[in-house]
């Protein structure tokens, strides 16, 4: 079976006025269908940049990148609007819920992007709430909800069009230990469901969830444990030297 994500040479670079930022490096990477992988790194290394790419949140400056065997960069915006909607999930650590709209009306917004008519969106909605545990909160603003609720309720909105992968950058940031345990063990779930998920992190204890953990640094990959937790080693000669770097520049 071919695999879901396949990443080949990817480079990224970014200008910030005269100075070149190498945020990618030649990154290669292939991630099958019903993985559970934690992307790490330190601020700078790679590892946001490379959930963008495979999210089509920002296009490769050379590469290739086919997204269940479709090539990414023949796509124009409007296809890859299409895409995302069809087969991305996206969770991130701000819960960007709109504030005047319930947690209901929050996951419906992908589907009103999607065309579906208002009796199915509020149906599939509904059973998004109920598969995170929020079905009693539907209606709730998201001022109303703690932060877990709130993320629940971002990651029902990620799942509500049954995509074949999500994609979380830093999901637990804003969380507490308790709700952080949670919030992971709802994305085991959802990876035991046949789902692939990607989460970046910084923290081992949150990479420790995934069965495989790709580590960047200085825009390459220099360690991946393999699809079943066991360490493939990266050899020296495909890692580059150190990146330009900016203090907040890309990660």
């Amino acid at each position: 079976m071919s695999p879901l994500v396949k990443l080949e040479a990817i480079t990224k670079v970014y200008w910030m006025g005269e100075v070149e930022v190498q945020a990618l490096r030649g990154v290669s990477l292939e991630l099958s269908r019903g993985e559970m992988v934690a992307i790490m790194g330190a601020s700078g290394s790679g590892k946001s940049t490379t959930l963008n790419v495979i999210g089509t949140l920002d296009r490769p400056t050379a590469g290739r990148y086919l997204l269940d065997d479709e090539p990414v960069e023949e796509l124009d915006e409007f296809e890859l609007a299409r895409l995302r909607n069809r087969k991305i999930g996206f969770v991130f650590q701000s819960f960007n819920l709109l504030p005047r709209d319930s947690a209901l009306a929050n996951v419906e917004l992908p589907m009103v992007y999607a065309g579906v008519r208002p009796a199915e969106r509020r149906e599939r909605a509904a059973r998004a709430l109920a598969r995170v545990g929020l079905a009693d909160r539907s209606h709730h603003l998201p001022n109303q909800l703690s932060g877990g609720q709130q993320q629940r309720v971002a990651i029902a909105r990620a799942i509500v069009n049954e995509p074949p992968l999500l994609l979380a950058d830093e999901p637990t940031g804003a969380l507490d230990s308790a709700t952080t345990q949670q919030v992971m063990e709802l994305f085991c779930a959802l990876h035991a469901q046949g789902m692939t998920v990607i989460v970046v992190t910084h923290d081992p204890s949150i990479a420790a969830y995934a069965t495989r953990v790709v580590t960047f640094r200085d825009g390459a990959i220099v360690e991946d444990t393999g699809p079943r937790g066991r360490r493939v080693d990266v050899p020296a000669s495909s890692v580059p030297g150190p990146a330009s770097s900016i203090p907040g520049g890309p990660s």
